[in-house]
């Protein structure tokens, strides 16, 4: 069975909201269709994140910056997913965080975060959600989808494009995680904080 994996702010917990290294994105229009092409500029500098919010730091520290989908938690989760066996888990790289206060910024040195990349694969059931792509660009391979006001569709998976993997991200909605009953089970066994499980159905919903 498969879940999906939303990492979520509270009033409780910090959240990371800025990359200090992510110097934005080149845009330029497609010469076929003249949507924007938005490709990432060259890093000012290594990754280091800035937080701010709650006071307490969650396992699971949620990113509301750009570019989005970073997968970002405490060097206990990736042990415990590591030991557990969990498939899907690429580079790994430990990451400064520093806690905003004001015009001063302080280094938070528990817990030590990592940011970790994930490689497993699965991509929507479009003929189950009756939905399509539409006007697609044969030189960027921009599209439109055929519904407005995606959160209002149940979403499905297209369980024949499942790499197998216990994380995956989401074809066209790369930030979305899903994970499998066996990520699920060693956050409920060490109660994990900062990251929400739920059907598959309410991705959009989650998102």
């Amino acid at each position: 069975m498969l879940y999906t994996l939303s990492i979520h702010s509270s009033n409780r917990y910090a959240y990371a909201f800025r990359d200090r290294g992510f110097a934005g994105y080149d845009r330029t229009p497609c010469p076929s269709c003249g949507r924007e092409i938005a490709t990432p500029l060259p890093r000012t500098a290594p990754r280091a994140y800035e937080a701010e919010g709650g006071a307490r730091y969650p396992d699971f520290l949620a990113f509301t910056g750009v570019p989005v989908g970073a997968f970002l938690c405490s060097a206990r989760v990736i042990d415990l997913l590591r030991e557990a066996g969990i498939s899907g888990l690429g580079e790994i790289e430990s990451v400064p965080v520093f806690r905003v206060k004001g015009a001063k910024t302080e280094p938070v040195s528990e817990p030590v975060y990592q940011l970790a990349s994930i490689i497993g694969r699965v991509e929507l059931d479009l003929p189950a959600m009756k939905l399509k792509k539409k006007n697609l660009c044969s030189s960027c391979g921009r599209f439109a989808w055929s519904r407005e006001r995606l959160y209002t569709i149940p979403a499905a998976v297209d369980m024949d494009t499942w790499s197998g993997h216990d994380l995956c991200r989401v074809g066209d909605f790369p930030a979305m995680i899903v994970c499998s009953e066996r990520v699920a089970a060693v956050i409920r066994k060490h109660k994990l904080t900062g990251a929400e499980m739920g059907p598959i159905a309410d991705m959009f919903r989650a998102f």
